[in-house]
């Protein structure tokens, strides 16, 4: 069976077609824009026009890949999460593109948001019986879930998308060691459910999905001179990671800019990222790190 995903995050605008054939994904395309819905008004409560263009647009083009690949309109999921959900004029832009581009799009809860990303990194990555940790950074939000292959013990939505982080702290390029101390009590504040949650249900991994994991994993491989390669999941040491963190901390956004691997979509952000990434694997001594190719959108073709 052929379908079409059309996942309208925070950062970026994503298309999926695809093929099912026994629980498995045969992808056709796999497209990106990064229309950046919540920058300069999520944090105020109201996406901005020019946000509002850039996502009409963006679902506008990927309304005529889905032509182009036979996919009928029923089989079209178009679904939306954080800035959507939580501005004014979430639901004005949802109605533009019913009109406008004969294109339904669901606004999903955080908490379905987060089950969606299970069954993505589930049907991406080989869970066992052993008790893990999900983190997907989005751009609006950023989802933690504690899982094994069969159940999903604990999950939340935290409004810590590095996105609403960048417009609600402005942090400095390079980002200040003051920056840092700010996020991070920050982040103590919010995150004290997934604290109490950890500590009853002790993941043994973290599992990182979506756009600045795939960063790390770009990163990390293009200074191995490793490719990329189709895997949906690999292995990010700790000890990589303690080579890279401090480097993207450091850097101004043009030396990051200039890194192998670096996503240019991504660049803005990834100090930011890199902050939370740090903060979650201090307060769970997690020292095992894996990247999932697949997330949210992935997930969504098995709901």
């Amino acid at each position: 069976m052929r379908k079409a995903v059309i996942d309208i995050g925070s950062n970026t605008i994503n298309l999926i077609v695809a093929d099912i054939y026994n629980g498995k994904l045969e992808v056709l395309y796999d497209g990106k824009n990064h229309a950046r819905l919540a920058r300069g008004g999520i944090v105020n409560g109201a996406m901005t026009l020019e946000a509002m263009q850039r996502g009409y647009d963006a679902i506008n083009g990927y309304v005529l890949v889905c032509k182009k690949f036979l996919v009928e309109p029923h089989a079209i999921h178009a679904f939306a999460t954080a800035t959507i959900r939580d501005t004014a004029n979430g639901a004005e832009f949802v109605n533009r593109i019913k009109a406008d581009c004969g294109v339904t799009i669901e606004t999903v809860t955080g908490d379905t948001e987060a089950y969606m990303i299970y069954l993505g990194v589930k049907a991406g990555f080989p869970l066992s019986d052993k008790t893990v940790l999900i983190l997907d950074i989005g751009g609006g939000s950023n989802e933690l879930i504690i899982c094994n292959n069969k159940q999903i013990f604990w999950k939340q939505s935290f409004p810590l998308g590095v996105s609403r982080l960048l417009d609600l702290f402005h942090p400095s390029d390079p980002i200040s060691s003051n920056d840092i101390l700010r996020l991070n009590h920050h982040f103590a504040e919010v995150l004290r459910s997934a604290v109490e949650a950890i500590h009853t249900f002790k993941p043994e991994a973290l599992i990182g999905s979506s756009g600045s994991f795939d960063t790390f994993r770009a990163l990390v491989h293009a200074k191995k001179e490793i490719e990329y390669g189709t895997a949906t999941w690999v292995e990010l040491y700790i000890d990589d990671f303690n080579q890279l963190f401090p480097d993207l901390k450091q850097m101004n956004i043009s030396q990051r800019r200039s890194l192998k691997g670096m996503d240019p979509m991504r660049v803005e952000y990834m100090p930011v990222a890199v902050t939370f990434v740090e903060y979650v694997l201090k307060i769970t001594g997690i020292k095992t790190v894996f990247q999932c190719g697949y997330a949210i959108k992935e997930g969504a073709f098995f709901v």
